[in-house]
């Protein structure tokens, strides 16, 4: 009896080692879930941060910045998939800027507030995907016309870290444009502060630009981005420089929609047959960029395509057509 009763107790102790065991496992689970998939919480407006906002039309979605509808949360995920899943990410400003505004001065003019970024040990392997500001542009080609082209910028970002994915997914687009752009991403290969990025995007290079457009296809979407931020070193604080490619682990992406209704030449699936240059602000030249099919299917409609720029700078994309149908639309 006494050695049956060895045996209950000791299967009683087993299970209970195994339950604990376990409870302790879907304890930990669970926390390395949230921290590697939830919001971080947004800088809160004080009522001279509100009242400034408000005088620049600033709108959450279609609705006014208020103290209770203040700004959007960033998102920290593992999967892209999921930064879709986290409600409205978009502040619009009503007031325009000029289309030739460099990043600093939007920053500046429009008090883009500064975001907190993930902790280190959390950035590395995960995705950080902030709202976005937008600022409509001004002054030039059809952006008076009732069409504007837009800038997006992210949140000042209080800190950058070597292996910390950045995705911008929330772009607005011109009607009728032909070519959009879905989403950004880069992945940082240096350290760097107070760091923001804005996206001018347009149908079309803007003329007060003074570039020449490319001579291989019809530009569709002309992106120039450029940016805001400092690096550390040993010797004190300098300005990041990302038109340098070893600022990144690997080329940043950027996903584009294209309309298989575009007048260019079209590949054997109807898509259209596309192709992209990079400007070298040195020599005033373009020279070819990288694009291919993406991976994501497309649709009746729309084909999927990917830009690796290999750094920040200015780019146009466009249909390839024959020789004497360059500038038709």
């Amino acid at each position: 009896m006494k050695n049956k009763l060895s045996i209950v107790q000791a299967l009683i102790l087993y299970m209970f080692v195994i339950s604990s065991v376990s409870f302790s496992f879907f304890v930990l689970s669970s926390e390395m879930v949230f921290a590697r998939n939830h919001e971080l919480s947004p800088p809160i407006l004080n009522k001279t941060s509100l009242n400034f906002f408000n005088s620049l039309g600033a709108n959450l979605g279609n609705k006014p910045l208020t103290a209770d509808n203040g700004l959007p949360p960033a998102v920290v995920t593992p999967s892209e998939v999921q930064v879709t899943n986290h409600g409205e990410k978009q502040i619009t400003f009503a007031v325009p800027i000029p289309f030739n505004t460099t990043a600093a001065e939007i920053f500046d003019k429009y008090k883009i507030p500064t975001y907190p970024t993930p902790s280190e040990k959390i950035a590395k392997g995960s995705i950080f995907s902030p709202p976005t500001f937008i600022v409509r542009q001004s002054g030039d080609n059809d952006t008076n016309g009732g069409n504007p082209a837009f800038f997006t910028l992210t949140p000042i970002l209080e800190r950058i870290l070597s292996d910390m994915t950045l995705l911008v997914n929330d772009f607005p687009t011109q009607k009728n444009a032909k070519t959009k752009v879905e989403q950004i991403k880069v992945t940082f290969a240096k350290e760097g502060r107070k760091v923001g990025f804005s996206f001018g995007i347009s149908r079309e290079i803007p003329e007060g630009l003074k570039i020449r457009s490319p001579s291989k296809f019809n530009t569709t979407l002309f992106l120039n981005i450029d940016y805001i931020g400092e690096g550390s070193t040993q010797s004190g604080a300098k300005w990041l420089n990302f038109s340098d490619p070893t600022y990144f682990t690997s080329s940043p992406e950027v996903s584009l929609i294209v309309s298989k209704s575009m007048n260019a030449e079209k590949l054997k699936d109807g898509c259209p047959k596309m192709a992209a240059g990079l400007f070298d602000d040195d020599t005033g030249r373009w020279r070819p960029a990288n694009l291919t099919r993406s991976e994501k299917l497309g649709s009746e409609d729309v084909c999927s395509y990917k830009l690796l720029t290999e750094h920040f700078s200015k780019f146009a994309v466009g249909g390839v057509v024959p020789p004497g149908q360059l500038g038709l639309s």
